[in-house]
Order: structure tokens, then C-alpha cells, then sequence
């Protein structure tokens, strides 16, 4: 029986391969032979300089790698940033201020979605793969760098606070309206003379207090910062384990309260204009609330330990600000937590605040004080009122 079944699928097999086409038997008899794949050369990408008119700090190139879409004449551009970022000493990577500020001027999202956008920024040169309107973007702002490559920019920056904000009655005739986008803060410019006598006419109120006033000296382009804190330790919590002697211990914490404020200022092209991103953060604790903790003490007795909880009063601000050169620009962020509060921190952990707590009128004074050979900068720029600009 198992010779019949056998008999059988032969003779099914023989009658398959009777029935199969030609190509396929002969595809059969005759399999590919594999071989190994043959690799196409990549094209190189030409950056040949351009001499058609282009800036000496531009390469050019028509010539796009093979997988990058152009759908909005897009090309790629070199620029050389090292006439710039060789004369910086200030920072070991001058080039990540040069990344900043082009974002700044294209933002973000120009580059992560349609068109194909690529920028890669080195030590001495900046790739670029945009658009013309892109690249024009770039290319003035790298062009702003490179003009004042060895320049010093100064600034007077001066922080006043005043307990009541009823000094406009008579001041904001010295003051042009200056729109701002953040929640709560008010603007305003005025020439260099008009803010010497509002800041006068400060400085004789009784709740005038000025916490900084620092002249700003910074490479051209590059990022200052100038930082108060002091810090606040307190008792957060009480951890219990029931494995130690004794059964709990005490979570000690630190806030650090003051303020910083961070200036990144670039000049236009033509020295008219001021461009600057301010940053300011201020945070204020104005009390202690106490809580006494029930905790085991010794043989089984009841006690308690205290702990603190801060309640805290805190503002900030980030905006980019574009005003002339000759004018002083001066923000108003509100009646808020004074960034000068005096106090000392408490060897009594359970004190509480209250009777030190302020709120103020935070005003800020941003005065462009000239630019200057670097290392030339004159004493006279280092007055407290602002001064006529000198260049």
C-alpha cells in the first residue's frame, strides 16, 4: 500500500514539472548568480567662492547634495565667522552667541519644517541651506558680528524700585510710549537728558532705593549677566524611620533669593539701532509659614519639631527690545516683589518674615553708552546718570 501512494506523488510530481513554462524550468535548472552590489560615487558638494558681487565673508555654491530637496530655491551658503570669533576672549565658544542671535532674527521653526532648511555653525564658519529671504537673514546678522569684531559695547543698567508707583503724575511727560509684549510691563524711551532728570528726580523720594547700577562692559555681541542672591536655608520636612535613634530626622533646604538679569545686545549694521534680549528673574521670599510636626521623643514621650514652608513671590521677564541708539529705554514690570529686599537669614528657623516684606515699583534703566576700540573704553562712561553717546 505505501508503494502504491508513493508511485502516485511521482507520478503528480512528473506531471508539474511536464506543465511549468520553459522561462521557469530553465530559471530552475539555472539560479542568479549573486554578485556584489556596485556602489555609485557621491557627488561632492562644490563651495567654490563667488565672486559675483558677494561679501568676502560669503562662499557660494549652485550645487545641492543629491538628497536635498530644493522646492523654494534653496541654496547652500558659507560664511566666515573667524575675523569675529578669533578676537573673542571672553568665551571659549564665541560661535554659540552668533547660533543665538540667528535664531533670534529667523526663529525656530524656519528650520525643522517646509522648505528644507539646514544650519551647521562652527568655530570659524556658518553652513547654511535656505531660502534667499533666509540667507539674507543670516548673512546680516553675521555681517553685524564681523563690523564690530573688536569692539567693546558699554551699557548703563540701573534697577530702581520705589514703593509707590505715583511717580508718573508728574514724570511721564519726559516719556515716549514704547510697546512691549510681556504681561505687565510698561515701556517707554526718552532721550539721554530726559532720563537724567527723571532718575534725579527719583533719587530724592524717600522710598527711591537702587539695588545695582553696574556699567556693562562686554565684547561686541556677547552675553552679560549680573546676579544678586543670598541664600535662605530653612527646615523643610521631618523624614521618619522607625529604624534609627532617633525614629526621624530633619530635611534642611536652601532657597536662594535675589535676582539676575542677562543682557544680550547687538548693534544694526548701521550703529543707529539697538537690538537686545533682557532676561530677569527675581524671587522673594516673603515668609515662613511655621508648622510644628509631632515627633517621638525620648521613652515613648510626645514633642514636636518645627518645619518651614516659604511662601515665595517671584517674576520674570524675556524680551527682545529694538530702540535707538541716542534714546534710554526704560521698563516698568509692575508693582512686584523688590528685587532689594535686606535681610538677614534667621538663626531661628521658625521666624517668620512677615514685617520684612516688600512690594515695589521695579523700574530698569537701559542706557547705550557708545562702543569703543577694545580696552579703550573712557572713564566717562562709567557715570551713574545716562550720558550722550560717544563712538
Amino acid at each position: 500500500m505505501t508503494k502504491i501512494i508513493k508511485a502516485n506523488f511521482y507520478v503528480a510530481l512528473a506531471s508539474s514539472l511536464i506543465s511549468m513554462s520553459p522561462d521557469l524550468i530553465q530559471a530552475v535548472q539555472d539560479p542568479p548568480q549573486f554578485r556584489d552590489p556596485v556602489v555609485q560615487p557621491s557627488k561632492s558638494i562644490d563651495l567654490s567662492p563667488n565672486n559675483a558681487g558677494e561679501s568676502s565673508n560669503l562662499t557660494e555654491s549652485s550645487n545641492n547634495p543629491v538628497d536635498v530637496t530644493n522646492t523654494a530655491s534653496q541654496s547652500w551658503k558659507t560664511y566666515d565667522i573667524s575675523p569675529y570669533t578669533t578676537t573673542v576672549k571672553s568665551t571659549q565658544n564665541p560661535e554659540q552667541n552668533i547660533l543665538d542671535w540667528i535664531l533670534r532674527e529667523t526663529g525656530t521653526d524656519v528650520w525643522f519644517g517646509e522648505p528644507m532648511g539646514v544650519l551647521s555653525v562652527g568655530r570659524h564658519s556658518i553652513r547654511c541651506y535656505h531660502t534667499p529671504e533666509i540667507q539674507q537673514k543670516v548673512s546680516g546678522i553675521v555681517d553685524r558680528f564681523i563690523k564690530t569684531k573688536d569692539m567693546d559695547e558699554v551699557f548703563g543698567l540701573q534697577v530702581i524700585t520705589v514703593d509707590n508707583p505715583n511717580w508718573r503724575a508728574k514724570s511721564l511727560r519726559l516719556l515716549t510710549r514704547f510697546e512691549t509684549k510681556s504681561p505687565g510691563v510698561e515701556g517707554w524711551l526718552t532721550t539721554k537728558e530726559n532720563a537724567a532728570q527723571l532718575f534725579n528726580e527719583l533719587r530724592k523720594r524717600s522710598d527711591f532705593s537702587m539695588p545695582i547700577a553696574p556699567t556693562l562692559i562686554s565684547e561686541s555681541g556677547q552675553p552679560k549677566q549680573v546676579i544678586q542672591l543670598q541664600p535662605l536655608n530653612y527646615f523643610r520636612s521631618i523624614i521618619f524611620d522607625n529604624r534609627s535613634y532617633p525614629a526621624f530626622r530633619v530635611e534642611t533646604a536652601r532657597i536662594d533669593e535675589g535676582f539676575s538679569i542677562k543682557l544680550s545686545a547687538l548693534r544694526s549694521k548701521d550703529g543707529k539701532l539697538m537690538d537686545a534680549e533682557l532676561v530677569c528673574s527675581v524671587d522673594q521670599v516673603e515668609q515662613f509659614r511655621n508648622v510644628n510636626v509631632d515627633v517621638p521623643g525620648p521613652n515613648g514621650s510626645a514633642q514636636t519639631h518645627p518645619i518651614s514652608v516659604p511662601q515665595l513671590s517671584s517674576w520674570r521677564l524675556k524680551e527682545r527690545f529694538r530702540w535707538p541708539t541716542d534714546r534710554v529705554l526704560i521698563l516698568s514690570v509692575g508693582v512686584v516683589a523688590a528685587p532689594n529686599r535686606k535681610m538677614q537669614p534667621s538663626l531661628n528657623l521658625t521666624n517668620v518674615f512677615e514685617p520684612n516684606r516688600r512690594r515695589a515699583d521695579a523700574l530698569l534703566f537701559l542706557d547705550s553708552k557708545g562702543i569703543y576700540k577694545r580696552g579703550q573704553t573712557p572713564r566717562s562712561a562709567n557715570g551713574l546718570t545716562p550720558v550722550p553717546q560717544r563712538r
